[in-house]
């Protein structure tokens, strides 16, 4: 079904024993770069506190009855049933799922995939999962059959990605039945993968890191995990309030991924959105 002028896009995500202050960042700068879709936020163990405060900045709360839940598996289940069960069928232009406690935005998604086009959106770590060893072994454990097919994939993270309602709710449920079964306690990025590699979704296109949708600190920037010799793309840059950008070409990121593993930039984006932050600060500037 093509777009009508009264869709909207929709923010789904999902979290579990989260408070304001690990919803803060990632709620603050959607705000600042604009986004006007909705917003729903599927919540286990949340205080009222923090549910009212999330309603005051016109989020919806959702949540299911469940007796256990396993977030990295479970959420892909409650985004199909919510898209399926909750919204009309062609709501929504498109829907952005995102990690919450370690993501902010500097442009608005919206507008972002607008400029992109395609079907579903995903973000590169910039390696193939031979080089990367989390990546690696969990591919392994998951779906040791297609190893050999898989290793010299890029990886995509699972943590960031968007796409057409119908389309994006046919992924989450397949992603979840892949994931059930593999008794892996962090499936969902293997099986997205997997999905995405065997080009049996139609449409799908991916955003790698070479391009300006998200970049994937955890890979690219973890003084802990120093996979430079491997990187398939350019290393992110930062000025001093913590804008990232694009190395060689000085390119903002839409979407900062893990950057709390990061020393220093995790203190200046903690910073911009602490309690007392001016809205008077701008974006740096890179020198040319």
């Amino acid at each position: 079904m093509g777009e009508t002028a009264d869709q909207k896009d929709l923010m789904l995500c999902c979290v579990v024993n989260y408070e304001w202050p690990q919803i803060r960042n990632f709620a603050l700068s959607l705000e600042e770069v604009g986004f006007a879709g909705d917003k729903t936020m599927i919540a286990f163990g949340m205080s009222r506190e923090t549910c009212d405060e999330l309603r005051s900045r016109e989020w919806s709360i959702a949540s299911y009855n469940v007796k256990q839940i396993n977030v990295m598996t479970d959420r892909h289940l409650f985004y199909y049933k919510y898209l399926t069960e909750k919204c009309d069928r062609s709501a929504y232009r498109i829907v952005f799922s995102m990690d919450v406690r370690d993501v902010v935005f500097q442009t608005n998604p919206s507008t972002h995939f607008n400029n992109l086009g395609g079907i579903v959106l995903v973000g590169s770590e910039g390696l193939t999962f031979e080089h990367e060893a989390w990546g690696r072994q969990n591919m392994q454990g998951c779906f040791p059959h297609l190893w050999p097919y898989m290793k010299n994939k890029e990886i995509h993270n699972c943590g960031v990605w968007a796409g057409g309602q119908h389309a994006f709710a046919q992924i989450a449920q397949l992603v979840y039945h892949m994931s059930i079964g593999t008794g892996q306690p962090i499936p969902d990025q293997a099986a997205l993968n997997v999905l995405l590699h065997s080009h049996k979704v139609e449409g799908l296109k991916g955003a790698t890191a070479d391009k300006s949708w998200s970049i994937n600190m955890g890979t690219t920037s973890d003084p802990e995990h120093d996979y430079s010799e491997h990187h398939m793309y350019d290393p992110p840059i930062w000025g001093d309030q913590g804008f990232v950008f694009r190395g060689h070409t000085g390119e903002q990121y839409c979407v900062v991924h893990q950057y709390d593993r990061v020393p220093g930039l995790r203190e200046l984006i903690n910073a911009r959105y602490a309690p007392d932050y001016s809205k008077g600060v701008k974006p740096d500037v890179l020198e040319k």
